[in-house]
């Protein structure tokens, strides 16, 4: 982000750039919406269609706070969206701290984990039925190296009726994520999407 320093707009959306980077955004619109997992003082809720598109446009804040960390193209907007594409949201009060996207796909790659901790393609898969697929993942820092994020996908896992290891990933991956991936499926999973040689 750049910015002008002592421009008092400036310093003021750097402050929230910060802020939203650590704790994620303040979105007050997720009290309304129905607990399916809870661990502690967080909340885990979801958004698809069922709900109203305004709501669904706030919650979407905090894939625009993750596609600033991560790079990569947003994946949700709230606005015209598949009916199987979902938006689990983390939640600690107002703040929406971390989040999983979600949607369905019928082509994916069979990929190992080769000994040298990389990936290799050894299959491809025309499913029969389509496949749940995690889009993206991301939590704020202050949430991070405390386990949330196998919680998340656990649980999204039960929301969905899905076993970790049918998952499909979309890929490439971060390099966190190509961690988490190799933690919740340490033998191989079902990749699709622009798949690069493990690096």
């Amino acid at each position: 982000m750049y910015y002008v320093v002592g421009h008092e707009g400036d310093e003021a959306a750097h402050l929230k750039f910060h802020e939203e980077y650590s704790r994620g955004p303040h979105v007050p619109e997720v009290e309304v919406l129905a607990t399916i997992a809870a661990k502690g003082s967080l909340r885990l809720v979801v958004v698809n269609n069922s709900i109203s598109c305004e709501i669904r446009q706030a919650v979407a804040q905090v894939v625009f706070v993750a596609q600033r960390c991560m790079d990569y193209p947003f994946g949700y907007c709230g606005v015209s969206e598949p009916d199987d594409r979902y938006l689990y949201a983390l939640t600690d009060g107002t703040q929406i701290v971390g989040m999983v996207i979600t949607s369905y796909d019928d082509y994916f790659r069979k990929l190992i984990w080769n000994s040298d901790g990389r990936y290799q393609n050894i299959d491809s898969e025309i499913a029969s039925h389509t496949r749940p697929k995690i889009t993206r993942v991301w939590l704020a820092a202050n949430y991070r190296h405390l386990g949330l994020a196998q919680w998340l996908i656990k649980e999204v896992a039960t929301d969905l009726d899905c076993g970790i290891s049918s998952f499909g990933w979309e890929m490439p991956f971060t390099e966190s994520g190509e961690k988490l991936v190799k933690l919740l499926c340490p033998t191989g999973f079902f990749g699709c999407g622009d798949i690069h040689p493990s690096k």
